[in-house]
C-alpha cells in the first residue's frame, strides 16, 4: 500500500468533504439508506453541513420537493466528482464487434 504524506491526504480529505452550508435530501422510513429512485413518494429529510456534521433543517414531502430545496448545491457536488482524463481512455475499436457463428432463430412451430 502507498502512504500518501499528510499534506496531500488532508488536501484531498478537505476536496471530497462537503462545503460549509451545503445541503442534501435524505429518505426517511425503515431503509433509509436506498437510493432516491426507489421511493420518489417518500418523505425526505433536509439536511445542511455545519462544517462538522450534517444538521435537520426541515422535512419533504416527497422527492420533487426535496430537490427544488437543494437545487442550488448540485453544481457544487458535481465539481467534486473526479472524472478520468480523456487521454486514458482505451482507444475505440475500429470494427465492431461481429459474433463467430452464424445464429439462425429457430422456427416456431
Amino acid at each position: 500500500m502507498d502512504d500518501q504524506p499528510l499534506g496531500e491526504w488532508a488536501g484531498d480529505r478537505d476536496r471530497r468533504r462537503p462545503k460549509f452550508g451545503e445541503r442534501r435530501h435524505v429518505p426517511l422510513g425503515e431503509q433509509a439508506g436506498r437510493g432516491e429512485h426507489v421511493a420518489p413518494k417518500a418523505p425526505r429529510a433536509l439536511q445542511e453541513w455545519d462544517g462538522h456534521q450534517w444538521v435537520v433543517l426541515g422535512i419533504a414531502e416527497n422527492l420533487a420537493a426535496a430537490n427544488q430545496e437543494v437545487a442550488g448545491h448540485t453544481a457544487d457536488w458535481a465539481r467534486r466528482v473526479a472524472l478520468p482524463l480523456s487521454n486514458n481512455l482505451p482507444p475505440a475499436e475500429m470494427d465492431p464487434w461481429r459474433p463467430t457463428e452464424v445464429f439462425y432463430r429457430p422456427k416456431a412451430d
